[in-house]
């Protein structure tokens, strides 16, 4: 895979001047354009991995941690099979060298030689997260035999973390798409993103349309779709949300 290719399937930065190092400015997070409306139709697999992706931004952004978004390339000389493993060995070695433990979200695709990783990494730090481009250029060569990496800042924004899950969840999950995986280190995290979602949802599903006009309702009160987001969203931010006279709560990583 040539640079050419890579430049070519990243979201598009707010600037085309900056430097592609990380500093602590907006001007280097990431800017993905607004899919316009009407136009998205996604496959069950991408329904399924939007909100996991999308919650896990979430919650990272509402618990202090910074996040930046990047790309692995895998190596023509490197055994695909120990990406996974190169990949955790270069989170080990910044670790080491900067002190940053990454919680990392994953997404493996079977572009160029031997996969490629797109990544999101959420760290914990007072000060402003450095990793040079050059430096981890150097270490992911080192360590797999592929230089070719890219890395930019997530603005901290809901409208930062609902685009870059949107175009991860349209550009690399999908079934027309070379997708191969994705993973998320939630022992790390501390929530089950997936089955938090899934349990948030059945719950709603009590105050939906069809359960009021079938008496199931146990409040008689309506929660539409976009109401549900909204709850769903101030549950992972705050950990709580009220819906009628019921408080969720998220604790120990599931929901009370």
């Amino acid at each position: 895979m040539t640079e050419e290719s890579i430049s070519n399937t990243l979201p598009v930065v707010k600037s085309e001047s900056v430097s592609p190092l990380l500093d602590n400015t907006y001007q280097n997070s990431v800017k993905i354009s607004r899919p316009a409306k009407g136009r998205i139709s996604w496959s069950r697999k991408q329904k399924r991995n939007f909100p996991k992706v999308l919650t896990f931004l979430k919650y990272c952004q509402a618990h202090g941690f910074q996040c930046l978004w990047l790309t692995l390339t895998g190596s023509l000389h490197s055994d695909g099979a120990l990406l996974r493993e190169h990949y955790q060995d270069l989170i080990s070695k910044i670790k080491r060298e900067f002190g940053y433990d990454i919680v990392s979200y994953t997404v493996r695709t079977n572009e160029g030689p031997n996969g490629t990783l797109h990544c999101i990494w959420a760290i914990k730090s007072k000060r402003a997260v450095w990793i040079p481009q050059d430096w981890l250029s150097a270490e992911w060569e080192r360590i797999h035999g592929a230089k070719i990496t890219w890395i930019r800042r997530i603005g901290a924004g809901k409208n930062d973390a609902k685009r870059l899950s949107r175009y991860v969840t349209s550009q690399y999950i999908s079934d027309q798409s070379s997708f191969v995986s994705s993973s998320y280190s939630w022992k790390k995290l501390g929530v089950a993103i997936l089955s938090v979602w899934d349990s948030f949802k059945r719950e709603m599903r009590k105050y939906s349309e069809l359960s009021t006009w079938c008496g199931l309702n146990p409040c008689g009160m309506t929660v539409p779709r976009e109401k549900m987001y909204a709850l769903h969203d101030r549950l992972v931010r705050n950990g709580s949300c009220l819906v009628n006279r019921t408080v969720y709560f998220l604790t120990g990583g599931r929901l009370d």
